[in-house]
């Protein structure tokens, strides 16, 4: 994912599967968050699930 500032502009990320140490992680619930800090700030959290 993408843990650092972004100039104005629409964005798209894709998860690999993998975690920090770069391995790969189990079919499961997992948690992703945006957070946008500008005039306004604005923070959201979501589920996926992963299936493999």
């Amino acid at each position: 994912m993408v843990n650092e500032r972004q100039a104005a502009g629409s964005y798209q990320v894709q998860w690999d599967g993998r975690d920090q140490a770069g391995s790969r992680v189990p079919s499961g619930t997992y948690f992703y968050r945006l957070e946008v800090n500008g005039r306004e700030n604005f923070r959201q959290t979501r589920k996926m699930q992963l299936v493999k």
